[in-house]
């Protein structure tokens, strides 16, 4: 055998080996591949839902702060309409019995003010609700108590305004008539009635006992009865 012969056989055996030597490292390079990709595909999956928890979390936080700011604001507003609706009260009834009766009367006092006054009572009363409704309990409690006072409030300058508008009138419409009319003699008697009334010291409550309970004498209740 001449030496291309050997060449060929040589180069034949050579390549005879080296094709499953390539193919089983190329194997192995390809299952090297494989991990590698499956690898780096967790690590991106991984670092995606990540990314992605973090960005919800971070919406999640945004809403919630939103939401209390939201709900902050609604708070603000309702105790702002209370605080508006206990000062329009506050100003209303200052105004309607502050002054002299028959100013007041010329300027229209008595009207104006008056529905002033129950407009703030019912702005006051909403103004509660919504307070209640949206709380918490504690601001709820308070603003219930604030109601009281102010409803309070209004119906003793509702009824002292009635009270002088009344007496104005009755005392008009006396002018010229005799000193022992009966208009005049009752205009008189609730006049001495109402002076005892504003300097009693024992508070609403006591009075109206002291009206009410006839077993003990009463210098009020007399004098009342005088100008019934």
């Amino acid at each position: 055998m001449d030496f291309q012969g050997v060449g060929a056989i040589a180069a034949a055996v050579v390549a005879a080996v080296g094709i499953p030597t390539a193919l089983v490292v190329g194997r192995w390079q390809m299952k090297a591949a494989i991990r590698a990709a499956e690898e780096s595909s967790r690590a991106g999956f991984a670092q995606a839902e990540a990314s992605y928890r973090a960005a919800l979390d971070a919406v999640r936080a945004e809403a919630a702060n939103a939401h209390s700011q939201w709900r902050r604001g609604l708070r603000r507003d309702a105790y702002t309409a209370l605080l508006l609706a206990a000062h329009q009260a506050r100003t209303a009834g200052r105004l309607l019995t502050e002054g002299s009766v028959e100013d007041r009367v010329s300027r229209g006092v008595f009207a104006t003010q008056g529905a002033a006054l129950a407009e703030a009572r019912i702005a006051i009363q909403e103004a509660a609700l919504v307070v209640a409704l949206e709380g918490p309990e504690q601001p709820a409690i308070k603003a219930e108590a604030l109601v009281h006072r102010c409803q309070r409030f209004i119906d003793v300058h509702g009824l002292r305004a009635e009270a002088e508008e009344a007496g104005h009138s009755i005392r008009t419409a006396r002018a010229g008539l005799a000193v022992d009319d009966p208009l005049s003699e009752f205009v008189e008697a609730t006049d001495v009635v109402r002076a005892h009334i504003y300097v009693y010291q024992d508070g609403p409550a006591a009075l109206e006992a002291e009206l009410h309970v006839r077993s003990s004498p009463s210098q009020i209740r007399d004098l009342q009865d005088v100008a019934y």
